[in-house]
């Protein structure tokens, strides 16, 4: 009896084993990574240049919600992949080059958004406009540490630091609305 069940797990390993994955539940890699980190970039300069544009009427607030959250989907999308995503040394290295410059990006673009806090106070979107932020820095957090946590130990602090400004970039902002 016992080599029977042997031989059905064998035979039953075998088989699934040799199925493929779910495109779901494959790994990912630095391109798929990359082209998202890519997105977010866009995300960002659209949404600063919708904050910019702003000028303090409800209607107004509307491209300014709409482009965070598309940012804040393409940062939890990010998340996800970077999550299921093996990195070499240097595919790490390449990561840290393309995100250490959404710390700078993040923080002028989150100064222009505290800037115009009294406008949105104006347009009475003061809580949706904090509401967001939260969501985003959580979202923004997110993605920072599951980026860290996947790269080549040499690239951790740069990347860090740039979360980090990032982080600090959103609870300035929060405390403006």
């Amino acid at each position: 009896m016992y080599i029977i069940t042997l031989l059905l797990l064998l035979l039953s390993t075998s088989i699934t084993t040799s199925l493929p994955l779910s495109p779901f539940l494959q790994e990912r890699d630095y391109s798929s990574t990359a082209t998202k980190i890519n997105t977010i970039i866009s995300d960002l300069d659209a949404l600063k240049a919708a904050v910019t544009a702003f000028t303090g009427t409800p209607a107004g607030a509307l491209p300014v919600g709409a482009a965070a959250g598309k940012l804040d989907n393409d940062l939890n999308l990010t998340t996800a992949d970077i999550g299921t995503s093996t990195y070499t040394t240097s595919q790490s290295s390449a990561l840290r080059t393309l995100v250490v410059p959404l710390g700078p990006a993040h923080t002028s673009g989150l100064a222009a958004l505290a800037a115009k806090a009294p406008l949105f106070a104006a347009a009475g979107a003061t809580t949706q406009v904090a509401n967001q932020l939260l969501q985003l820095w959580f979202d923004n957090d997110d993605f920072w540490t599951a980026l860290v946590g996947k790269l080549a130990p040499g690239d951790q602090g740069p990347v860090d630091a740039a979360g980090n400004q990032t982080r600090l970039a959103y609870e300035n902002a929060l405390l403006a609305f």
